[in-house]
This record gives C-alpha cells, structure tokens and sequence, in this order.
C-alpha cells in the first residue's frame, strides 16, 4: 500500500519555511556563517566525488529504461528505487519536487475542471489530483495525451465510492488505463468488466468502454466522464448512481450506448441528449427521473432502443420522437405521461418490433397509423384511458405474439373476425375494458395461443351470451379468464380438451347445470375458480378435483355444493387458498384438512359444519386467514 495513500498530512502542500529551507539547500548559501577556502575545497571534492556518483547512476538508469515501455514526456526521466515488495516504486520527492508537480498538474487539470473543486477537500477531482501528483506507481507527465484520460477515471473512480466497489477491476493500477479491467468481472463467467480500449478503431491507448453493473458504484457521476471523448460503451446498470446526469455526457459524440438503468437517479432527462447522434441504445429504467421527453430525442435518428420505464416522466409523447425511424425497441411504460398517442407513429412502421407504453394516463384513440406498423411482435398498451374500438388498428399487426390491452375503456363487439388473422398471437389480455359479443371461440384455433385473458368485461347477454357447446383441442392454451362477465349456459364436457391448462377463471357469470367432470382431467391445473355462478345443487362433494393435485389455489364459492368435505382434501397439499363459502356444506371437518401445511387462505364460512375445530389446524403453520362464521360449531377454538 502507499504510504501517502493513508496519512492525510501527506497530501498537503508544503509549507513557506519547508521551500525555503529547500530553495537554500539547493541554492548552496547559508545565513549562518561564511565559507572558508578550506571548506570550498573540501566541498569541491564531496561535488566531484557526487558528479560522478550521479553520472554513473544515471547512464544505468538509462539502459533499464531501454526496454520499458515509455509512458513518460520524452523531455523527462523518472527514476525508481526498488520497494519491499520488489516491485518499482516512485523514490519519496522532496517538497520542491512535490510541489512542483502538483503545481504543474493542478495547472493542467484547472483547464478541464473548476478550480473549485479541484481544491476543495473531500471533492473527487481534488482526491484525484492528489492521487495523480503523489501517489500515481506509474505517473504521467502534465502534457502526456493519456494524462486527462487517466484523471478522469481516477475522478469518476473516487466519485462512485471505489474503495468499496465489490470488482476493483485493476483501478488505479499500474500501466495504461486500457488494462483496468478484470475478465472475471462476474464469477464463474468469462465476463470482463472496468475499462478498456478497442486499438483496432482507435489510437492506442484512448479508453472506449466502460462496464461496471452491479459493483456497488454508489454517488454521483462526474461531469469529467465527458473528458473521456473516445467512449463508445457505457455499462453502469444496478448500482446505486444518485443525482442528475452530467450534460458533460452530451459531448460524447461516439457513444453508441449508454445504460445506467436500476439506479436512483434524479433530475430531468436534458436537451443535451440531442448532441449523442451517434446514440442507438439508452436504458434510463427503473430510477427517479422527472419531467417530460424532451424534443431533442428527435435528433438521434441511429437509436434502435430506448428504456426509461419505471420513472415519474409527465408530459406528452412528443411528436419528434417520430424522427427516430430506426427504432426497432420503445419502453416508456409506469410513468405519468399524458395527452394521445402521436398520429404520426406509423413512421416507425418498417423497424418497430417491440412497443410498451403501459402504466400511463394515455387517453383517446389508438391511431390509425399503428396499424402500419407490422413488423410488432409486442404491444402493451395495458392501464391507460384509451377508448373506442382497437380492432381495426390491431387487425393488421398480423406478426403480433404478445398483445396486452387491459384496463382501458376499448368497447369493441366482438364477432368470429375479431383478431381472426392475428394467427401468431400467444398471449391476449383485454381484461377490464367494455368489450360485448359473443365468446371468441375462433382464437382457441390459434395453434400458439397460452394466454386469453377476458375477464371484467360485458360479453354474453341475449343470444350472443352462451358458452360455446363446443372447445376445440388444444395443447397450446395454458391460461383461460372468463371471470366478471354475463356468459349464460353449461360448461361443455369438451372442457376436457384443452389439456395444457393450468388457470381456469369461469367465476361470476351465469353459468348453470352440473360442474362437468371432465374438468378433472385438467391435471396441470394449478388455478381453478368455478365461484359465484348458478350451478344445479350437486349431492356430495366434486369428487372430480380429488385427481388436481397440483392445486394451489381453489375458488368453489357459492356453487350449491351439498355434502361433507372428504378426508382426501388433506392429499392436495399444494393448497394454499380453498373457498368453500357459501354452499350447503354439512358434517365436521375432517382431522386431514391439518395436512395442508401451505394453506394461507381457508374460507369455510357461511355453511352448514358441525362439530368443533381439528387440534390438527395447528399444523398450518402458514396460515393468514381463517373463516368459519355462519356455520353450527359447538366451539370455534380448536379442540383440546
């Protein structure tokens, strides 16, 4: 370790007596006595005897360096001594010396930032100056072209809290700073991870990449990362980044990428970003940003990706983003932003695969324009105030896999073209709209449907509201919601074909006649509500859910269910929410219900028990919610 790294005093600089007392020494007069001719010559013989001591030392120096790799002003020789570590170690400088070099680098560093904080203590500028003056182990000249590269990683290096970064990635190492890096950057993994160059599109030694996710990087990022004018990569996700973003960064004009996502990062995103027209990925996610989009977007037309989801933007989407026409992946979702999607976003129609607004205050009508953009495989417009019919616009992004557009006001009538064309489509949800019509049984035949998600909507009612007589086979579909709708009719028995289910929602609707037993062929189920329909009155209990043993969630509330419970509920042991309220249930509950050690969620209330409570509860250890109101208990504590 440095010497000078751990004692503070070290730092300062030297006092007006310490240079004195230097510039008499090196001057060779005294104020304390005059000098004999004796002494003179005995001094001349000490000088010839030091001539030649130095020449010597000198031309040795002279051949080691021969070999060494020149890092160094031309103009300048810097010698080593030899540390206890073996290793080369830059000789103790006197206080002219130290002076001297901090004077010159403090000169050279005042150009490219403020003085201000370049003195002031703590500051990171001021802890890199004094890093680069004094404690560099392989130390540059002022005028060296790596030396403002060099400090501008020594600052950004103090700013972020180095010391304790999990990787130090060779930071403030010896050698170019093309070598602070560390290719085991994540463990077990090939991964490098610090700083490096690319020599092959560069002049040696000018550092292009910075890659340091997940290091516990934590404060502010320094306006000197803008001194860094060769960078092309910025990698800094999953740290603690806080404050704003430096305008600096806009005068990066290569770089081509730029993530800094998962951080907490403030402020406003600047007009500056206007300036990065080489800028073709930039992830702002998950941070603090306020403020609306600015304009400026418009004029980085080599983006091909931007991320600033998860932030508190406001505003409208600006009209010029539309000058982005390489855009193939937008995600401005979970923001505050407000105003109608712009008409002009059919620009982006021959590159945009992927586009998620979602989780914003967007209103009005989706434009007709989308429906020139067919090359999405992915549209979230999901939790927004959009309104009219989406068909039309939807219809022709025939190329669409995932398409989730609940909780908005569309109020189509859906008829057996609704989406007919739309074959690739593998997960629908339009769950919370005003949708009308007949079920969609048309989308089932989409070979690579898994998720139809339908619920809170006003299908059924009059002829259009029964339950088709027929499901159509398929291995495919693993989520079905129907949940919150007026859909009339029996459950056909050809329920059993959609074999690769795993939720099934039919709750709260109309539906009558017996529970099919067929659902008990569904043995993926791990989801199943059939609550608060009109089913016939059923003696005994479903004995059809004894083969669901994946079970973990169990919704058979006010289905006119009459009998006992049986003791084979206890071999569902995934259970862990069972809704019986509100049927005819009757007898004790049997001692195996102690079995479901996941139960957290057990509603027996509004039936007929008897009995007392099973010592054997005690065994749900998780369990949250208990309810047995209503019933005919002797004792509701749990049995001694």
């Amino acid at each position: 370790m440095d010497p000078y790294r751990d004692d503070p005093e070290q730092h300062s600089l030297p006092t007006v007596d310490e240079i004195r007392q230097n510039a008499a020494i090196l001057g060779g007069s005294s104020t304390t006595g005059r000098n004999t001719p004796h002494h003179k010559k005995k001094w001349i013989w000490i000088g010839m005897a030091g001539f030649v001591c130095v020449l010597t030392l000198l031309m040795g120096v002279s051949v080691g360096l021969r070999n060494k790799k020149e890092r160094s002003s031309p103009t300048t020789t810097t010698t080593t001594t030899t540390g206890t570590d073996g290793g080369d170690t830059p000789p103790p400088p006197t206080s002219t010396e130290y002076y001297k070099r901090y004077q010159d680098t403090l000169d050279t560093l005042a150009k490219v930032s403020a003085l201000e904080d370049l003195t002031r203590t703590g500051a990171p500028q001021q802890q890199a100056l004094n890093w680069i003056a004094n404690e560099d182990l392989d130390p540059l000249q002022a005028d060296h072209p790596q030396f403002i590269q060099r400090y501008a990683l020594a600052t950004l290096y103090f700013a972020l809290d180095g010391p304790h970064w999990t990787k130090q990635c060779r930071w403030l190492g010896m050698g170019d700073e093309c070598k602070w890096n560390d290719d085991t950057y994540m463990d077990h993994q090939n991964i490098l991870g610090g700083a490096g160059c690319l020599d092959d599109t560069h002049s040696p030694g000018e550092v292009t990449w910075l890659m340091l996710p997940m290091n516990r990087l934590k404060g502010t990022l320094p306006s000197e990362l803008g001194l860094l004018t060769k960078l092309n990569f910025v990698l800094l996700s999953g740290n603690d980044l806080r404050g704003e973003l430096p305008s600096s960064l806009g005068a990066l004009p290569e770089l081509s990428y730029l993530d800094v996502g998962h951080n907490e990062l403030t402020g406003t995103v600047g007009s500056w970003i206007g300036s990065m027209t080489s800028l073709n990925t930039l992830d702002l996610a998950m941070n603090r940003f306020t403020g609306s989009l600015p304009t400026e977007l418009g004029a980085c037309p080599n983006m091909l990706a931007m991320d600033m989801e998860h932030n508190d933007l406001w505003g409208r989407l600006p009209t010029e983003l539309a000058s982005m026409t390489k855009i193939t992946n937008l995600r401005l979702g979970f923001n505050a932003l407000t105003g109608n999607i712009p008409t002009n976003i059919g620009v982006w129609g021959k590159n945009l695969k992927y586009l998620r607004l979602s989780n914003n205050r967007l209103e009005g009508k989706i434009p007709v324009g989308l429906s020139e953009c067919t090359r999405l495989t992915a549209l979230y417009l999901d939790d927004n105030e959009l309104v009219g019919n989406m068909a039309p616009q939807i219809s022709f992004l025939t190329n669409l896999r995932k398409l989730f557009l609940e909780r908005n006001q569309f109020d189509d009538s859906l008829t057996e073209n609704f989406l007919r064309e739309v074959k690739h489509l593998q997960y629908f949800d339009v769950s919370h709209n005003r949708l009308q019509g007949k079920f969609p049984l048309h989308l089932l035949d989409h070979t690579k449907m898994e998720v139809l998600d339908l619920n809170h909507n006003e299908l059924g009612g009059g002829t259009d509201g029964f339950l088709p007589d027929e499901f159509p086979v398929s291995t495919s579909l693993k989520y079905l919601s129907i949940q919150g709708n007026f859909l009339e009719g029996t459950i056909p028995t050809s329920i059993g074909n959609l074999q690769a289910l795993r939720h099934l929602d039919m709750s709260s609707n109309r539906l009558d006649g017996p529970m099919p037993s067929e659902i008990g062929t569904l043995t993926k189920l791990d989801y199943l509500f059939l609550a608060d329909n009109d089913f016939a009155v059923q003696d005994g209990f479903p004995a059809w859910i004894q083969p669901l043993t994946k079970l973990r969630e169990l919704s058979l509330k006010q289905t006119a269910i009459k009998g006992q419970i049986p003791t084979w509920m206890g071999d569902l042991t995934h259970l862990r929410l069972l809704d019986l309220d509100w049927n005819r249930i009757t007898g004790q509950m049997p001692t195996e219900l102690g079995k479901l050690t996941n139960m957290k969620y057990l509603l027996l209330n509004r039936n007929w028990i008897n009995g007392t409570v099973p010592t054997e509860f005690l065994n749900m250890k998780k369990l949250e919610l208990l309810l047995l109101d209503d019933n005919h208990f002797k004792d509701i504590s749990v049995a001694d």
